[in-house]
């Protein structure tokens, strides 16, 4: 663990700690969104993908009969 600096009052040195955690919880937020947002689409696009080969499958046998 890095040494302390006596000279420095603890709330003062641990200030830099907090600040550097509360920017890494907001970025973390922040992912979590982006991930949520992308899992969606992925989600719709999924269906759609679904939706179109059903579709096609469809298609074929109508063109076969």
């Amino acid at each position: 663990m890095e040494k302390m600096n006596q000279d420095i009052p603890f709330e003062h040195q641990m200030m830099f700690i907090i600040r550097d955690y509360d920017r890494k919880v907001e970025e973390n937020m922040e992912l979590r969104k982006e991930v949520e947002e992308l899992s969606a689409a992925l989600e719709k696009q999924g269906v759609q993908l679904h939706d179109a080969k059903v579709d096609l499958k469809n298609e074929i046998k109508k063109e076969e009969e």
